[in-house]
């Protein structure tokens, strides 16, 4: 009984500060924000929508071609091949997710980390003015770039070294060539 107990304490404190966020977006006014429930979209289309725009996400953490500044407040809704496709690819992610945590996989870590921060904003609560946006993607980028990090640097030290490098120049060189794009609000 006692151990029960610590247990659901355990709980109640990891869920503790999703309260709190709830409690403060509901006296915030969801309404003037254009976040939540009953703002142009439902749960199940937004939800749609996210699907492909997190496996968009994961695409441009490794080559960010095709960026886009503003994908607008009224897209279309994905097709039934698109949700497929995406939904197998979360899918996956999602079981090896909870595979890694339930066996505690080093790497499962980032893994969870990334459905975690981009939850909030990518998955049934309708952000309406801007359903995908590409900087909600800053901080969960760590988590999605450092599994290929570590396996490089753990399994081939000096090759790891070599890809990285070459990868954060030519990163490097995509974000001066794009910096060209945001030079006047016409660019833009």
């Amino acid at each position: 009984m006692e151990r029960a107990f610590q247990d659901l304490w355990h709980h109640i404190r990891r869920f503790a500060p999703w309260l709190l966020l709830a409690g403060l977006m509901i006296a915030s006014g969801l309404g003037k924000r254009a976040v939540g429930l009953g703002q142009g979209l439902t749960w199940f289309d937004y939800a749609q929508i996210e699907c492909t725009a997190i496996v968009r996400y994961l695409r441009l953490a490794f080559w960010p071609d095709g960026l886009v500044f503003d994908y607008g407040a009224n897209l279309p809704q994905p097709t039934i091949g698109a949700l497929l496709f995406c939904g197998s690819i979360l899918a996956t992610l999602l079981a090896l997710t909870g595979f890694g945590l339930k066996r505690n996989l080093p790497w499962a870590v980032p893994l969870a980390a990334l459905f975690l921060l981009l939850a909030p904003t990518s998955s049934i609560v309708p952000v309406a003015g801007q359903p995908i946006a590409e900087n909600r993607l800053y901080l969960p980028l760590l988590a999605i770039i450092g599994v290929p990090v570590i396996a490089l640097g753990k399994f081939f030290p000096r090759l790891g070294l070599c890809v990285l490098g070459s990868g954060a120049v030519a990163h490097g060189a995509f974000a001066h060539a794009r910096n060209h794009d945001f030079r006047s609000a016409v660019a833009i």
